[in-house]
């Protein structure tokens, strides 16, 4: 009956077949939804599908009835509690470098731009932090560009165009054998966005 909306059920007894020992004690997750005809369907189906990167969609076919289930998520607040987690466990000397892929992850998704400096900010100030460094990271001095190219465009977003250009020409002296710039001037544009920038300023 498509007039009447159904109710979903999700167990945490997920191995039980049917409901034959159904019992409401082990209900996860009850949803309301409203079901709608479809053409004839033989097999029971059950769909996924995303309808951008907060909302989802599961759907359940069978026979000449459908029932959709909308899932909401929010991303950013699951990245942030899996970041909290990570440095938890991390080694000091190897935190800079945690806030550092937060803020890049921040700010390639134009989110939590305040968050992103702030955990850029403390991805520089804990750069120098004692202890030795493994060599299965890229070198100190490539990071820490990475660092200034971060706070960059962090910068750049927030419409603080002095201050984006400040961190590139810092990216710019930063000494090494293996920096950022070297390697990536060409594939950024570095040098290209420097003169945007003054020209902004």
């Amino acid at each position: 009956n498509t007039s009447q909306s159904w109710t979903c059920i999700f167990s945490t007894k997920y191995k039980q077949w049917g409901a034959f020992s159904y019992n409401p004690e082990d209900d996860a997750l009850r949803v309301e939804a409203q079901p709608y005809t479809i053409d004839y369907q033989e097999y029971l189906e059950y769909k996924i599908s995303s309808d951008g990167v907060e909302n989802g969609r599961i759907t359940l076919e069978w026979e000449t009835k459908a029932v959709d289930l909308i899932v909401q998520t929010d991303p950013l607040k699951s990245f942030q509690k899996r970041i909290n987690e990570r440095l938890e466990s991390v080694k000091e000397n190897t935190k800079w470098v945690l806030y550092l892929q937060g803020a890049e992850y921040l700010v390639d998704q134009n989110q939590e731009l305040e968050l992103a400096l702030e955990w850029a900010a403390l991805s520089e100030s804990l750069a120098d932090v004692a202890g030795d460094w493994n060599d299965q990271y890229y070198p100190k001095s490539y990071i820490i560009g990475h660092v200034y190219w971060v706070k960059s465009k962090i910068y750049k977003q927030l419409n603080q165009f002095d201050n984006a250009l400040i961190y590139l020409e810092k990216l710019k002296r930063v000494q090494g054998d293996f920096t950022f710039y070297e390697e990536e001037n060409e594939v950024l544009n570095i040098d290209e966005e420097i003169l945007l920038l003054k020209n902004l300023d």
